[in-house]
């Protein structure tokens, strides 16, 4: 076993509570509960990390510093006349839409419905589902405040009659993606999934001659919305039909031709306007580069005229800019992929990687001022994969590992693994941050984050997976990079838990916690990586070995993880008992993630985390068979 402790200086004090308890002087349990917060914390709803470098704060201080800018708040307020904050007012923007062209719709732009005396009393059904014109209003618009900035790729929708006669499958789509995490609706989501399954089995049997298919194909692909069981969700192979058939449409081109009618020229693709094409198949490319990444299987896009022509149309100016830059992401993304495809040595590797990143950072400092929360997510999330792709070339032959160790011997910091550590932290950091910004209580309609679409989930789950890989693989980094891993890795586990009501969301944080307790530290680990999934192919290798000895596919009773418990004080103090012994001699209780009792209680609940992964609608089957035998 690897010991943990090797060459690195011990610390002054043993870190064992964290920042909340040390400011209160309380007693703290954050080493036996992680990766989930501490008792105090979690029951006060209090941010649980470890920080070694943390200083209480005088709560005299804190209260006489309030109580000063109260006091200086009061005393301006009072000099204040009504004239004064009435001229003040005047000169707030109107916000977003006072500058965005006509085609350019927010949500609330693109859904202007005009046809209640019409429609007052019809009603739209789905198997046994009957819909009255108030609840498919009140839908649309729940979609429309949620979810259609994510993907705005619709014309404008005046009438809810036509927007269902133009294409049913279009229409129930929309719907059920809003019933799935809609406070009253979200019965309908498991009422409408088999006759929704009917009605888009029906568009995919034949051509697809209506473009408003391959929209409802993308939208479908964005969200959980294809029944409650990952197997059900083939999102990859929806997108490759919708990529298709956009191609045969010609959305890919900037003008469109008529065909006849006998060379399968039946295609409505023009009553689309302008913007909605550009944009339908901008949002192809990126579904299909997310879930690719996902996968770690080639994207569907990636020569270089087909690159440099999505370029140019993201550039149009029909197209909002916060759009194009993610655009530009999602294009940098398969330009390093590609690069770094096939045998790369270490050297053209480093440079690469170097290249690519320095390429993301450009793309930040271009576009500073409409920089928002969720192109940074993206952003890091492509330097993440960036990282791991490098990671997964040089692991392929033993030489190339060699070579970019001595190339960084003099800086470690430059190595892939330690050049991730900020941006999987970020990532996580920017993703609890929005959460904390939108509303919790049950009473409320829920909003914000939960509504994302599925590859921002995916984004927090591969930081989590590139963290244990920097813990495992890293046993002599510095005490304040591992605990700004574990800190991290907590504080994910406490983002998927603190969705009220959301199941799936539980299961990813039980997930989090079984990977956690199987965590291990081996620099030279002999098992086998996997290497064939490209950047994807580190967290395949995370769920392989840390999944649980049990649990390994193919393996017995026998079958032992490799390497040292990792600890939060595994750097502090790490028995020699520990050094050499394999796990089936390790006391189960003496690791931070596994008390005394725990691992008795983790196989009892092992078979309901089975079937919990396995309604987790962001993994793959592959990589859940990978991390259970199920």
């Amino acid at each position: 076993m690897a010991d943990l402790s090797e060459g690195i200086a011990r610390p002054k004090g043993r870190v064992k509570s964290c920042t909340s308890c040390r400011q209160v002087k309380l007693r703290c349990d954050a080493v036996s509960k992680f990766p989930a917060a501490c008792s105090r914390c979690k029951a006060h709803g209090l941010d649980c990390r470890i920080d070694s470098n943390f200083k209480r704060v005088s709560v005299r201080g804190r209260l006489e510093e309030m109580s000063r800018k109260v006091n200086s708040l009061q005393n301006n307020l009072s000099h204040q006349t009504p004239e004064s904050l009435s001229a003040a007012s005047s000169v707030i923007p109107l916000g977003p839409a006072s500058t965005n062209s006509a085609t350019s719709f927010s949500g609330e732009d693109w859904l202007l419905l005009s046809d209640f005396d019409a429609n007052q009393n019809r009603s739209w059904s789905l198997g046994d589902v009957v819909l009255g014109y108030q609840n498919v209003s009140e839908l649309l618009h729940f979609y429309a405040h949620n979810y259609y900035d994510h993907l705005p790729i619709f014309d404008r929708a005046t009438s809810i009659s036509a927007l269902h006669d133009s294409n049913p499958l279009l229409f129930w789509t929309i719907l059920r993606v809003a019933c799935y995490r809609h406070p009253k609706f979200s019965h309908i989501f498991e009422s409408t999934s088999q006759p929704y399954r009917l009605l888009l089995m029906n568009n995919l049997v034949a051509v697809i001659h209506d473009f408003r298919t391959i929209q409802a194909l993308v939208v479908l692909c964005h969200w959980p919305n294809s029944g409650p069981r990952q197997s059900q969700d083939p999102s990859w192979q929806y997108c490759g039909v919708a990529v298709n058939a956009a191609m045969q449409m010609g959305l890919d081109q900037a003008h469109p031709e008529k065909i006849a009618p006998g060379f399968h020229g039946r295609f409505n693709v023009h009553q689309m306007s302008v913007y909605s094409r550009h944009m339908t198949w901008l949002a192809c490319f990126h579904i299909s580069t997310s879930l690719s990444v996902w996968l770690g299987v080639p994207p569907h896009l990636s020569s270089p005229a087909q690159l440099n022509a999505l370029s140019s149309t993201a550039k149009e100016p029909d197209v909002p800019l916060h759009f194009m830059v993610q655009i530009e992401i999602t294009r940098q993304v398969v330009q390093y992929s590609t690069s770094l495809a096939g045998d790369v040595d270490a050297s053209t590797a480093s440079t690469l990687l170097n290249l690519f990143n320095n390429e993301l950072d450009n793309l930040l400092n271009a576009y500073k001022d409409i920089w928002s929360p969720r192109l940074e997510i993206q952003l890091l999330g492509a330097k993440l994969y960036l990282f791991s792709l490098c990671l997964t070339v040089v692991s392929k032959r033993p030489t190339l590992v060699d070579g970019m160790a001595k190339r960084y011997a003099s800086d470690p910091s430059r190595l892939p693994v330690q050049l991730g550590l900020p941006s999987a932290v970020s990532l996580i950091h920017n993703m609890s941050k929005l959460r904390k910004e939108s509303p919790m209580e049950a009473h409320q309609p829920p909003s914000g984050v939960i509504h994302y679409p599925k590859f921002y989930f995916r984004l927090v789950v591969f930081a989590v997976g590139f963290l244990m890989k920097f813990l495992s693989t890293n046993p002599n980094a510095s005490q304040e990079d591992r605990e700004l891993a574990i800190s991290h890795i907590t504080t994910a586990h406490q983002f998927f838990s603190s969705f009220p009501g959301g199941e799936d969301f539980a299961r990813v944080a039980q997930a989090i916690e079984v990977l956690a307790k199987n965590l291990r530290s081996d620099k030279q680990d002999d098992s086998d990586p996997i290497r064939t999934r490209s950047g994807a192919s580190l967290l395949y290798d995370i769920f392989q070995k840390f999944r649980g000895p049990a649990d390994r596919l193919g393996g017995d009773d026998n079958t032992t993880i490799t390497g040292a418990p990792i600890e939060a004080e595994a750097w502090q103090k790490h028995a020699d008992t520990s050094k050499t012994a394999p796990l089936g001699n390790v006391d189960s209780g003496s690791s931070m993630w596994t008390p005394a009792g725990t691992y008795n209680e983790l196989s009892s609940f092992q078979s309901d985390l089975e079937e919990g992964l396995d309604n987790f609608q962001w993994m793959s089957d592959d990589m859940l068979s990978e991390m259970f035998r199920m």
